[in-house]
């Protein structure tokens, strides 16, 4: 009898594990779902990765493959967007050292995200939410790993955000 118990047991056990792992499972794929439609719509290539997808020109690539926004990152030239609406380009920072540029494309499109999801997604904010990712990578980019942006201040960011604004207003 304590047999038969020991085993109902374990298959209670079993079936516990397997029905926790799929929930996981599930969840995982739901949040990814859900943060794959924002990250989808808009895809962050370096020029040389462009170019290695075939790319030639943005725009057409853009419209070719339903994208709703491509960012094209062009290093130390900085990068441009390219939407239904137009193009619009943002220099990098060029009075900034570059120690290290591990994370700087990941801190950018982050950077670029949450300030353009922050201020509603719309297509006119799309060049300030720019010019917050570009100070992201800039921070990012000083130190090296991500160590720059993981201790960067409230403060530092918005620093670097007026010197790409003003970096901004110089090449205009």
């Amino acid at each position: 009898m304590a047999e038969a118990a020991q085993q109902r047991f374990s298959m209670a056990r079993t079936v516990f594990r397997v029905a926790s792992g799929n929930f996981l499972e599930m969840y995982d794929f739901m949040v990814f779902g859900y943060f794959s439609a924002a990250i989808g719509r808009a895809y962050f290539p370096a020029s040389s990765e462009f170019a290695a997808l075939g790319g030639k020109d943005p725009e057409e690539f853009r419209r070719q493959w339903w994208l709703q926004g491509l960012v094209v990152k062009a290093g130390t030239d900085g990068l441009t967007a390219y939407t239904e609406y137009g193009a619009v380009r943002v220099p990098a920072l060029a009075n900034q050292p570059v120690v290290d540029t591990t994370g700087a494309g990941d801190a950018l499109a982050g950077g670029m995200l949450a300030r353009w999801l922050s201020t509603g997604g719309q297509p006119g904010g799309l060049q300030d939410a720019l010019v917050w990712g570009v100070a992201c990578a800039s921070i990012t980019i000083g130190s090296i790993g991500v160590k720059g942006i993981d201790k960067a201040t409230p403060e530092e960011l918005a620093v670097r955000v007026a010197e790409v604004e003003e970096c901004l207003r110089r090449e205009s």
